[in-house]
């Protein structure tokens, strides 16, 4: 993406007007929304090569003046919007330049352009004069642009392609770290040192001051890597007093280098800078379909395009808690085989401390008692126990029999090593 720089927009100068060419009059209402203005300017320059030849001075100066700006503000990004256009992620409002622009591109199957700040005046008057060349099924020429263009290019409707399901994406960025500073505040990594701590990663010309504490590369778990240098996207964790931190990647494989178009974790030391550990949420069978074994279904996924969320730690220890199942052991071997019913209806009680709680088995038999307070009570779960704790004594009482179909049932504790 290409970045969006405030910078002013021109010298103004004095001096006098000559006879031959009259001056030209500012307008009586400056236009204040910059993208608006980036966008009026490219919509002129297109509208006339629509009916001048791009040779002629018309044509060329609107051209140049479109260039000045989209030079002075680090380039643009044009998109459509239905039938309204978008520059540099700003949505504008309704304008009959905008809609024929939009209706140009859409003719021409593309979304959107982007015209770097190295844009070349005959740059924008070819594409210009390819977009309004006229689109005439089976009479007149498709719409003609190098896709790859360094200095202006287009963004099309549809991608076509087999990775991802259509079209090779790839984003990943680094992993800083900061350490606390002398006197407060966090100073950064700098040459793989931070905090006194110097890593133990490989590799030159990376990170600040020529070396990177962590190593976030590809199929390596001490260095930058072959094919892809820096594989982060974003999701972070780090908790007090473990010494990983987790971050989100693609292709976390540390060794199988075959193993790309993926997504996944990774786990980074903070002693030593180097990768622990990786999990992989999604292979590229996942994500792309290729080479998939014949047993799988590819599920199409974001491949090597961040579709990776963040890194969230559940730090919270689990509830103590005691329940099971009440059902009707048919064949007597004490396990729960499958089509044994359930019994719904079946008072338990726990003792523990000197308090009693009760709760009745609901339709799948199941009862529950538990510490965790954030849920509310059911008749057949007490939660919020407070007497619940690791290591506390309690008592579990069932009745000494059930019916069930008419039939009384005694209520047993056998397993399938017998009677206990």
């Amino acid at each position: 993406m290409i970045p969006h720089r405030n910078q002013p927009g021109g010298a103004t100068s004095r001096g006098r007007t000559s006879s031959k060419a009259p001056a030209r009059r500012a307008a009586t209402k400056p236009l204040t929304n910059e993208a608006e203005a980036l966008a009026k300017c490219f919509a002129l320059a297109v509208r006339n090569v629509s009916i001048y030849p791009v040779a002629h001075p018309r044509a060329r100066s609107a051209a140049e003046d479109c260039l000045a700006l989209v030079r002075a503000r680090g380039g643009i990004i044009l998109t459509t919007h239905d039938r309204s256009l978008g520059c540099n992620g700003c949505r504008l409002g309704d304008d009959p330049q905008f809609e024929w622009v939009v209706e140009r591109l859409r003719a021409a199957a593309l979304r959107g352009v982007v015209m770097s700040p190295h844009c070349q005046h005959d740059d924008l008057l070819e594409f210009a004069r390819a977009l309004v060349a006229p689109r005439r099924a089976g009479k007149d020429p498709a719409f003609d642009w190098p896709v790859d263009h360094p200095r202006l290019r287009v963004l099309p409707l549809t991608f076509t392609g087999t990775f991802g399901g259509g079209g090779e994406g790839v984003s990943g960025g680094d992993t800083l770290r900061a350490c606390p500073a002398v006197g407060g505040g966090w100073t950064l990594e700098n040459d793989g040192v931070c905090g006194g701590v110097t890593s133990q990663s490989v590799g030159t010309n990376q990170g600040p001051g020529g070396r990177e504490f962590y190593a976030d590369g590809f199929a390596t778990t001490t260095g930058p890597g072959s094919n892809h240098q820096e594989i982060s996207v974003g999701g972070l964790a780090k908790v007090p007093g473990f010494t990983d931190v987790v971050h989100t990647v693609f292709d976390p494989n540390t060794s199988n280098g075959n193993d790309w178009r993926s997504g996944g974790l990774r786990k980074l030391s903070n002693t030593t800078g180097r990768v622990t550990g990786f999990f992989q949420l999604f292979d590229k069978c996942d994500s792309s379909g290729v080479n998939c074994p014949g047993s799988r279904t590819a599920t199409l996924t974001f491949g090597k395009v961040n579709g990776i969320g963040d890194v969230v730690a559940l730090c919270d220890m689990a509830p103590v808690e005691i329940g099971n199942r009440v059902w009707s052991d048919e064949n007597g071997n004490g396990v729960q085989d499958p089509g044994e019913p359930a019994i719904a209806g079946v008072p338990v009680s726990l003792e523990i401390g000197s308090t009693t709680y009760t709760v009745v088995t609901d339709m799948n038999g199941v009862y529950r008692f538990s510490s965790d307070t954030r849920w509310s009570d059911t008749a057949s779960a007490e939660f919020g126990v407070p007497q619940m704790s690791d290591g506390a004594a309690a008592v579990v009482t069932f009745p000494t029999a059930v019916t069930l179909s008419g039939v009384s049932r005694p209520i047993t504790r056998r397993d399938a090593a017998g009677p206990n």
